[in-house]
């Protein structure tokens, strides 16, 4: 059997097939990758000498390993056998892997709890703000179609029957309330609009400021319950560490 010790960590490792020298390996304790020497120890060389001599001895000699099998191998450096005794950590973390309980070495990011705490809420306030930018829309049509369609609207009994004194006064009247409801209507398409920006960004926990904005906004408006769930959750513990969390870098 063959020997190599890692220069690392001094575990012996072994395997039944000699490895090619200047062939890197990976101890499996330290993770430390090293090249095989060009020399073998003494050890290594007897057990060879005595491999060879069997091999010889017997009728039927295994066939040698090619090339992609030390490939293989080199793919999966954890086939070899360490004499090494385990030291506590190695214990309690094969303690904890049987039990169940995997020891996680990297850094779990908080984002991913925040997203599935914020997606419902979030994508509510955006319907929110799309159905009153909707809405809006459609109550600015209704007061610019007298304007528009002047001779259209003024076309009926009961301006027909008015003077034309009268019915200028008249129509300054209806100009003036069609352009108050056409200026509240645009008004509210904004609010609508900064709802919508800040639900967007809420979803994908991009800015903290607008997301908490647009949840203040929708409290203010019909959807007040919607409003006071965003803001529950804006603040969150785990939202705010997702918020306060760099985004990772884009592909």
């Amino acid at each position: 059997m063959y020997q190599y010790t890692c220069p690392s960590c001094k575990v012996v490792l072994k395997r039944q097939e000699p490895i090619p020298a200047g062939k890197k390996i990976k101890c499996p304790k330290c993770e430390h990758i090293f090249a095989v020497p060009a020399t073998t120890s003494g050890q290594q060389t007897v057990a060879a000498t005595r491999a060879k001599g069997s091999e010889a001895d017997s009728p039927k000699a295994a066939p040698a390993k090619t090339t992609k099998d030390d490939d293989d191998w080199a793919k999966n450096p954890y086939r070899v056998i360490t004499d090494a005794e385990e030291d506590d950590t190695v214990k309690a973390e094969k303690q904890r892997a049987a039990a169940g309980i995997v020891l996680d070495r990297f850094k779990k990011s908080k984002r991913g709890p925040a997203l599935a705490k914020v997606v419902v809420p979030s994508n509510i306030m955006l319907a929110t703000g799309i159905i009153l930018g909707a809405i809006s829309i459609i109550v600015f049509i209704v007061g610019l179609f007298p304007i528009v369609f002047k001779s259209y609207y003024l076309d009926t009994p009961e301006f027909k029957k008015l003077s034309e004194a009268k019915l200028e006064e008249e129509w300054q009247k209806i100009v003036v309330s069609r352009v108050i409801i056409m200026v509240g209507a645009a008004c509210s398409l904004i609010y609508a609009g900064i709802i919508c920006v800040g639900a967007f960004k809420m979803r994908t926990l991009e800015s903290y400021t607008w997301a908490m904005i647009a949840a203040v906004l929708t409290t203010l408006s019909v959807a007040f319950i919607v409003g006071l769930w965003n803001i529950m959750t804006l603040r969150d513990k785990a939202v705010i560490e997702g918020f306060a969390e760099e985004p990772p870098p884009p592909i």
